[in-house]
């Protein structure tokens, strides 16, 4: 039987516009749970492992930490990526629980807080690209500018707080996340891209950074030897000459083609667009982009661009 590492985007977690409330949050999570439930109960996988984005949520944790240091020792982000783990992997294994025992599926879920290395001298430390928290307009922009001196990106119209985002270099709860996979169970782990941790003499010590979730999905599903790798996002397609003509890629076949990946965005579709890419040259069988509500379509090739050798 075939392995397979699903990635879920932020918006499986908390769509645009909406307030970051936790029942908000639940209502999103539970509707994406039901989707994914449904995905697994028709497919025929020996392991199932779930990654999830915290942009969002991290960067809602980072606001809390800055509004209350007064009164509140601040936490280092790599700390509040461990909070937001927790947090989100918490909502997700309650609602696919209850999704799992509702369909009557006999599928034990687990959540792994997962440490991911990353290497010290990685570039992105000088260059910050990921997208934190909240969007702001200009207004809101300048405002949020007087409070403190931070990198920021324009993303669809918007502003958010940007930080370094260093690539992975291997999970330290790998061989946990395997033998789990293996007992009938849905693995959560690599929540938020995992905490990044840098090697130092006397074992490992947290890094500032938020480590984009595409990209640790990616490493995991090669570690596990993964035959499939599907990423859920938003849109139904990755789409060339995005936002313009919007015209859908629906397979992409490496040895014969190559998405344009310099020309996309940093911190959206890019990572997404690589992290499919790399997996297939590592070995693995199949990867696809696709809308959170249509997995199992994604997976068969109906809807989704699909990437393969």
């Amino acid at each position: 039987m075939a392995s397979i590492v699903i990635a879920l985007g932020g918006n499986a977690i908390l769509e645009k516009g909406i307030k970051p409330t936790y029942a908000n949050q639940l209502k999103r999570i539970m509707e994406s749970a039901k989707s994914i439930a449904v995905g697994i109960k028709r497919m025929d996988y020996s392991s199932i492992v779930l990654t999830h984005g915290n942009g969002p949520q991290v960067g809602e944790e980072f606001l809390r930490n800055e509004y209350s240091r007064k009164a509140v020792p601040p936490l280092p982000l790599h700390m509040l990526t461990a909070e937001t783990q927790a947090t989100v992997g918490a909502m997700l294994q309650r609602c696919l629980m209850h999704e799992f025992s509702r369909m009557h599926v006999n599928m034990k879920v687990y959540v792994v807080i997962t440490h991911v290395l990353v290497y010290k001298k990685d570039p992105a430390f000088r260059h910050a690209t990921k997208p934190i928290g909240p969007f702001y307009n200009k207004k809101e922009l300048k405002s949020e500018m007087a409070f403190g001196r931070f990198d920021y990106v324009n993303e669809h119209g918007g502003y958010r707080r940007a930080v370094a985002s260093p690539k992975p270099i291997s999970i330290l709860e790998i061989d946990a996340i395997k033998k789990l996979a293996s007992s009938d169970a849905v693995v959560i782990a690599g929540g938020g891209g995992g905490i990044p941790v840098l090697k130092s003499r006397s074992g490992y010590v947290g890094a500032d950074a938020v480590i984009d979730k595409d990209y640790t999905s990616q490493v995991i599903a090669n570690a596990l030897d993964a035959d499939f790798l599907s990423i859920l996002t938003e849109p139904r397609y990755v789409y060339a000459d995005f936002p313009k003509n919007m015209s859908p890629i629906k397979t992409v076949n490496l040895s014969f083609s190559m998405p344009d990946i310099k020309i996309m965005e940093e911190g959206t579709i890019k990572p997404k667009v690589e992290a499919c890419v790399r997996f297939i040259r590592k070995g693995g069988k199949k990867a696809c982009i696709g809308n959170i509500k249509e997995l199992r379509s994604s997976m068969d090739g109906v809807f989704g661009t699909v990437f393969e050798r």
